[in-house]
């Protein structure tokens, strides 16, 4: 982020007064500093006994790495064996934690499942009471946001099995025992609450993720009138969540419309009146990503409505945060497909030799695929354009795909193919997981796309200066809206990303 251009909030800056709406991305001690909390605080406020704490605090001494993975996982497998439910749980919440800030959202399956499972056993068990106070009803509380995290990973990666993802998904439609305000299930499972908001919404994107459109339009209807429940996410989001979805659809109409209070906002205006400060979104809630977000989401839905002026003040705008930001590679895509179809050339391809080092190290593989996409659809048309000869950096696979750098100078054309060959080997990925051909259309429709019609409209100057620091993207150790958001990323290029 440019010198001069920090949001209120940011490292080395004097900390501005909190909004009266909830900070929903800035307000959550890391797990680091929860567990120091508690050791100061000791066994007594914990309900634990002395060795479980000390265990507890020596493995947040560890390396932030598998050696503490392990560690925990000892620790919640002894707990269990000694019926220490609280401990257990902690143990669990803790590893969940580790994973979220490696990025290694495909992890929290079997943590969130043995929650689950524990606090499913204590409200079966006639002679235990699961408490609605203190420590454990905090965890069965926060457990919700952790079973969203879970489900969200499985439209990231084709590492979560499509079963595991439905299971998960079923039990975070089911009451949570301890939770204070909803009754214990019914036994035979029956007697399950109304269908939230967060349910709704993660069926809708799981239908959609797999190409059932009518399905997914059937959720969305029900998201929008369901009740709120607190895992949600973050409220001010929502609407770019939604805009993803119908551009996915080809609603851009609708798409716009969706954003249109947050993009018509007047931290939305120019270039060089905006600096990231965060902006109310629904239900005036308060978000460190938006505008941002939103405009990035808008790029493409104004393009096709005949407003490239404004895309391309948006574009501008968001880019400057987005270029930088370690957590915002999900929507490059949306930057990178702004500039191939609004005829911005030059400007996409400058975009991509910067940005392409961030794919060797992606947010998740659903983020990888749309970017290589992106790109490879503005070297092809950069190609047919001419400027097929312009040298380029190599890409690279993402970590873990088991493929070197293919070169440090390699012409446009060529980079084009090899961005094309990783997108679609990574949809195959996820369709071979899905048992459908869902993702490989759409990478290949992505990769058919045509210039918008019109006259190239000038981009506005940017007028902030650079110095040429990295951001690390605010001051969450991990942010829940982005998928893994995910993501997450956003825009129509990334519509399953997306953190909350």
């Amino acid at each position: 982020m440019r010198r001069g251009d920090r949001r209120p909030g940011a490292r080395g800056d004097p900390a501005p007064a909190r909004p009266a709406a909830r900070l929903w991305h800035l307000d959550r001690l890391s797990a680091r500093r929860r567990g120091r909390a508690a050791r100061g605080r000791g066994a007594a406020v914990t309900g634990q006994p002395r060795r479980w704490a000390d265990r507890l605090a020596a493995a947040g001494d560890l390396p932030d790495g598998e050696e503490r993975a392990v560690e925990l996982d000892r620790i919640a497998s002894a707990a269990d064996a000694a019926g220490d439910l609280a401990t257990g749980l902690d143990a669990r919440f803790a590893l969940m934690d580790l994973y979220l800030r490696r990025g290694e959202r495909w992890r929290l399956f079997e943590p969130v499942r043995r929650c689950r499972e524990l606090l499913d056993a204590a409200s079966a068990d006639a002679t235990a009471e699961v408490p609605t106070t203190g420590p454990v009803a905090e965890r069965a509380a926060e457990l919700r946001r952790y079973q969203r995290f879970a489900v969200e990973a499985a439209f990231g990666t084709p590492r979560v099995g499509l079963g595991q993802t439905r299971a998960a998904l079923d039990d975070l439609a089911r009451p949570t025992p301890g939770l204070k305000g909803l009754a214990r299930p019914a036994p035979g499972g029956a007697g399950d609450p109304a269908v939230s908001d967060l349910v709704a919404e993660l069926r809708c994107r799981l239908a959609d993720h797999l190409g059932d459109e009518p399905e997914a339009r059937r959720w969305y209807d029900r998201w929008r009138t369901a009740p709120a429940d607190p895992a949600a996410g973050c409220p001010a989001c929502a609407p770019s969540r939604r805009a993803d979805l119908l551009a996915g659809w080809g609603d851009w109409a609708a798409a716009l419309a969706e954003l249109r209070p947050i993009v018509d906002g007047p931290t939305a205006a120019t270039p060089a009146e905006t600096g990231g400060a965060g902006t109310a979104g629904g239900g005036g809630a308060y978000c460190t990503d938006q505008p941002e977000r939103a405009l990035a989401g808008a790029l493409l839905p104004l393009l096709r409505a005949g407003e490239p002026e404004r895309a391309g003040r948006a574009h501008v705008t968001a880019y400057r945060r987005h270029r930088r930001e370690r957590t915002a590679f999900g929507q490059l895509a949306a930057h990178l497909r702004f500039c191939a179809l609004g005829g911005h050339l030059d400007r996409g391809l400058d975009i991509l030799a910067e940005q392409l080092p961030r794919l060797d190290r992606p947010s998740d593989d659903l983020a990888a695929m749309e970017f290589a996409a992106a790109g490879a659809l503005l070297c092809a048309l950069a190609a047919e354009a001419g400027r097929g000869d312009r040298r380029m950096p190599g890409p690279a696979a993402p970590a873990g795909r088991g493929a070197d750098r293919a070169g440090d100078d390699i012409d446009v054309a060529r980079l084009g193919g090899l961005l094309a060959e990783l997108a679609t080997g990574l949809a195959g990925s996820f369709d071979a997981r899905n048992g459908t051909g869902h993702q490989s259309g759409r990478i290949a429709a992505l990769l058919a796309e045509r210039p918008v019609a019109g006259p190239v409209v000038p981009l506005p100057a940017d007028e902030a200066a650079d110095d040429g620091s990295d951001d690390d993207g605010g001051t969450d150790e991990f942010d829940e809206d982005r998928d893994g958001s995910g993501k997450g990323g956003s825009g129509p290029a990334g519509r399953e990303a997306g953190r909350e």
